[in-house]
């Protein structure tokens, strides 16, 4: 399942700019006769793809963490095992909710 987005170099070039500027993405557009919203929508898709290569090259994905739970594992907790090779572990109560966003992953 892996996906491959394309961001027009023309795009890549002003969103790379636009971080070195400090400026705000209204003051860049401005400056740049860009409409904020294409910027907008292509920062999105750079920022994905940043993720989805990082992914790629690790083997990890970053998910967000809701809450500040110090659990630990016990006897009480899931396993979910997709081969061989693949678990997880260490499920629990306090931390289920970043199944659903692992499983979107896979």
């Amino acid at each position: 399942m892996e996906s491959k987005l394309t961001i027009p170099t023309y795009w890549v070039k002003h969103i790379e700019a636009w971080q070195t500027t400090g400026l705000s993405q209204a003051k860049y557009c401005r400056e740049h006769q860009l409409k904020p919203h294409q910027l907008s929508y292509y920062k999105c898709q750079f920022i994905k793809q940043k993720k989805l290569s990082s992914a790629q090259e690790s083997g990890f994905i970053q998910l967000p963490v809701f809450g500040n739970s110090t659990s630990t594992p016990t006897s009480s907790t899931l396993s979910l095992h997709l081969s061989e090779h693949q678990s997880i572990e260490g499920i629990t109560g306090d931390n289920i909710h970043l199944i659903k966003s692992l499983l979107e992953y896979l």
